[in-house]
């Protein structure tokens, strides 16, 4: 598959014209310098043919403590690209940093598309003609925001990549898989050492994730997804800043096309509050699996203890979770970091083993023979039959009498029941009612 890269300087309108080809909005795109620190990736189709989109960060000569970091992961993509799309801002026009960055494409060798942005009607196309001074013989106009000569750019693609690559391979994923954390709790670090590249940005700062970044990726005979987010601190602190808010409703986005979430928290300080609240919003709001990773387990000192008070703290405030799987890892050294994805292939395997209609109704006919439902208003609550739904997390169809009726105290025994008998550890279970009138035979019909 041919790979892609936008490139150019920040404010030229790389992200808009990524999420563009892409179809739909994935790269934050603001005003401000610098908002795009990581490479965001998507594979796009353009004319029946696959290819990896990655957009950069805008590159700049000054510096700040991300800048190298950013430049290695720049420097890495642009070597791996098959086409680079440089994108010139037409309304400023040429820029000396334009041509200093022209000038690293064309040291790299790369097969370079220069794509002049913000050319939003005829009058502008003018515009274009001091950017031949790149010396280059072709060049095209568009305008990334309003979709014009956007067509016109996919054919250029095609055309610059005319001989198909097949380095990187097709890919599609089974497993989406969410990494989540507070800020600084080693995410980006856990990626980059599954990775084994510096892949994303890893920083001290808080916020130095921003998009959701996501990376292929292969665990023995499984295609994962995995998928890089922006660390979420106080809802009152992220809702100050606009990119940080953006970042913060990406966040869930990307956790409800999730299959899976890896929870990291750090090992030394344990289960804090903040930790509670996300997983209780992930696991209850967005119905999705969780697996637990205490992070940074280099630091602890007494790691029995440790151990033994981290899963006293489960047990204590996330009992809602039903003995979800705990791993212990250190990204730094890179000890035990495949034990998050070995935990999340069990707790799919979990979601997608099938039950029999008739021992799932056997366990239910059991739970309502230890604990009748409660009579209200004079009438009993009848179970007729349950069934298993498929995809996702576990959902049962329950046929019953008086759906109204049922109590949710006597719903969630029922939930822990089948928690406890299927061993969904992890894993929220959700019963879904539906009535079924008691059938009465008529008098002298069989």
């Amino acid at each position: 598959m041919d790979s892609i890269l936008i490139a150019g300087r920040p404010n030229v309108g790389k992200s808009a014209l990524f999420n563009r080809l892409v179809g739909k909005t994935i790269s934050i795109v603001d005003k401000t310098p610098n908002v795009t620190r990581d490479c965001v990736e998507r594979v796009i189709n353009l004319n029946e043919k696959k290819y990896l989109l990655s957009d950069s960060a805008g590159f700049v000569l000054s510096r700040d403590p991300l800048r190298d970091k950013i430049d290695k992961i720049y420097i890495d993509k642009l070597k791996k690209a098959s086409l680079v799309l440089f994108v010139v801002d037409g309304k400023e026009g040429l820029h000396p940093l334009d041509e200093h960055i022209f000038t690293i494409l064309r040291k790299n060798m790369k097969k370079t598309l220069v794509v002049v942005n913000k050319i939003d009607n005829i009058k502008e196309e003018s515009s274009k003609a001091e950017f031949y001074a790149l010396g280059v013989s072709d060049l095209i106009t568009v305008s990334a925001v309003h979709g014009k000569n956007i067509d016109t750019l996919i054919h250029k693609i095609s055309e610059c990549l005319d001989r198909y690559d097949t380095e990187i391979g097709d890919y599609n994923s089974d497993i989406k898989i969410v990494v989540l954390g507070k800020p600084n709790v080693g995410k980006s670090s856990y990626l980059n050492a599954l990775l084994g590249e510096q892949r994303v940005v890893v920083s001290d700062m808080p916020g130095t994730t921003r998009d959701i970044v996501n990376i292929p990726f292969k665990y023995k005979n499984s295609n994962l997804t995995l998928i890089d987010t922006a660390g979420l601190r106080k809802k009152s602190v992220m809702f100050s800043d606009n990119i940080d808010r953006i970042s913060y409703y990406r966040v869930f986005e990307a956790v409800k096309s999730a299959d899976v979430v890896i929870y990291l928290f750090d090992g030394v300080e344990g289960i804090q509050s903040k930790d509670v609240n996300i997983i209780g919003q992930i696991y209850n709001n967005y119905k999705k699996p969780v697996v637990l990773s205490a992070n940074k387990w280099d630091l602890v000192k007494n790691k029995d203890g440790k151990k033994h008070e981290i899963y006293n703290e489960v047990n204590l405030k996330l009992s809602f979770l039903y003995k979800p799987y705990i791993s212990f890892i250190s990204t730094l050294k890179k000890e035990g970091i495949f034990y998050p994805i070995k935990d999340v292939l069990k707790v799919v395997s979990l979601c997608n083993r099938d039950i029999k209609t008739s021992k799932l109704n056997e366990v239910l006919h059991m739970a309502g023979y230890n604990y009748q439902a409660p009579i209200v208003n004079g009438k009993r609550i009848k179970f007729y039959y349950t069934v298993k739904l498929k995809g996702g997390s576990p959902r049962f169809l329950m046929f019953v009498n008086y759906p109204s009726l049922l109590k949710e105290s006597y719903k969630q025994y029922l939930v822990n029941v089948l928690k406890k008998t299927f061993n969904y550890r992890g894993i929220p279970v959700e019963i879904i009612l539906k009535q079924r009138r008691e059938r009465r035979l008529k008098a002298g019909v069989k």
